[in-house]
């Protein structure tokens, strides 16, 4: 379990922390998994049969 700050400050920093932990683990993943908006023609292109070739 995360611990929860007390204070306003604490809590904004843990946020910022977490953000910039997820941050480097976007970067962490491969380059062709990085662009969200391919995913949804990908997906098209494989229900309509025609996938990736």
């Amino acid at each position: 379990m995360l611990s929860i700050p007390q204070s306003k400050d604490a809590l904004e920093q843990a946020i910022r922390d977490a953000h910039a932990e997820l941050m480097l683990d976007y970067r962490a993943v491969p380059e062709h998994m990085t662009p969200m908006k391919n995913v949804r023609t990908k997906i098209r292109r494989f229900k309509t049969g025609k996938g990736i070739r």
